[in-house]
Order: C-alpha cells, then sequence, then structure tokens
C-alpha cells in the first residue's frame, strides 16, 4: 500500500468520496498557503505567541480538511508553542512544516493523485 501525504479515507469522507471536490480543497490550500507560513514567520519575529498560536491553528485547520495529517501535526506542534508563549526552537518546527507542505504540494502538481485515489476504492 501507497504512502500519501494525505489520509485518503479521510479526504473521501469530508468530500463525501466528490474527488473533484478534494483536488479543490487541495488547490485552494496549496494557493494559499505561503500566506499562512508567512503570518506564521511574522508572529515568530515578532515574537507574539498569540500570533503564532493563531496561525499555525489556521493553517492546521486547513490541513485537516483534507486529512493531511504529518503536516497537521506540525502545525499544531507550532500551535502549542504559540499557546504556551514558548518560541525556543519553533525554527525547527517550521522547517518540518514547511518540508511536509513541500510533500503535499509535489504530491498534487507532480503526480496523478486523482489515479490513487481510485485505484484505493
Amino acid at each position: 500500500m501507497k504512502k500519501y501525504p494525505i489520509n485518503s479515507d479521510k479526504a473521501k469522507m469530508i468530500a463525501d468520496n466528490d474527488i473533484d471536490l478534494i483536488g479543490e480543497l487541495l488547490e485552494v490550500f496549496l494557493s494559499h498557503h505561503n500566506e499562512q507560513l508567512a503570518a506564521i514567520r511574522e508572529a515568530i519575529k515578532m515574537e507574539d505567541g498569540q500570533g503564532l498560536q493563531y496561525a499555525a491553528h489556521q493553517i492546521k485547520g486547513a490541513l485537516r480538511n483534507f486529512g493531511a495529517e504529518t503536516a497537521e501535526e506540525s502545525a499544531y506542534e507550532l500551535e502549542k508553542g504559540g499557546k504556551a508563549n514558548d518560541l525556543h526552537c519553533v525554527d525547527e518546527k517550521v522547517k518540518k512544516l514547511e518540508q511536509e507542505l513541500g510533500v503535499l504540494a509535489d504530491y498534487y502538481y507532480n503526480n496523478d493523485w486523482e489515479k490513487d485515489f481510485i485505484e484505493e476504492e
């Protein structure tokens, strides 16, 4: 069984098995995720724990919409750091999130991901 950057069962459940809708969710997210990452970086730069919590929570929620669980967990770690106003080691957590988002983007843009979803059924 292939390992995907998204949980296809969860994505299909959320989208009521509508592969086109999953694609739309991914496309919208990927077209705006750099803005969300910029908000995370700005909050860290300004040492704004509450801002980091908010920005990380937003990206986490978006990732949850299509089951990108590994990236979602990375965003959650940043959210927790912001909530606790613990900004130590957040740079590594941001890098991890960026890597996970890169994997997600590569999967969407450079693979025949719809075929993978259909093959699983």
